[in-house]
């Protein structure tokens, strides 16, 4: 019963991923900057620790996230690093919320699941950055 669950639940997952990241092509289509150096150094790191523990097709949603991550951080303040700090859970809610707040309220309104999977991403991504400290808290 519980691997049916799993099951559903990971089907879920990765089909949110994908939904999710046909609307930022769409979005990034719309708003296409090239990237600087720093998030493109940024994003490659990313893409290295992704790339060494994850299925393909969630490590694929899991760096798009992480890249679209980076680059609203460094919108947010240009000196901003991708180092694990007492800031870092609320730079992550602050991205959450920037996703999934309603327009009216300066998000983007997505769904609950795009959360999920934020999270999930942003939380492999900083525990990669510090393997020794827990973010099971976040």
């Amino acid at each position: 019963m519980n691997t049916v669950k799993q099951l559903n639940l990971d089907t879920a997952i990765e089909d949110e991923e994908n939904h999710l990241e046909l609307e930022n092509e769409a979005w990034a289509a719309e708003h296409k900057k090239p990237l600087m150096d720093r998030e493109k150094h940024l994003t490659d790191a990313a893409e290295l620790i992704a790339h060494n523990s994850i299925k393909e097709k969630t490590r694929f949603g899991h760096l798009r996230i992480i890249g679209a991550f980076v680059k609203f951080m460094l919108e947010q303040d240009p000196k901003w690093t991708a180092s694990m700090t007492r800031n870092s859970p609320y730079d992550v809610h602050l991205f959450i919320t920037k996703k999934c707040a309603s327009p009216s309220e300066g998000g983007e309104g997505k769904k609950f699941p795009t959360a999920v999977s934020i999270q999930a991403a942003l939380t492999y991504f900083y525990k990669s950055l510090r393997s020794d400290e827990s973010v099971s808290e976040w």
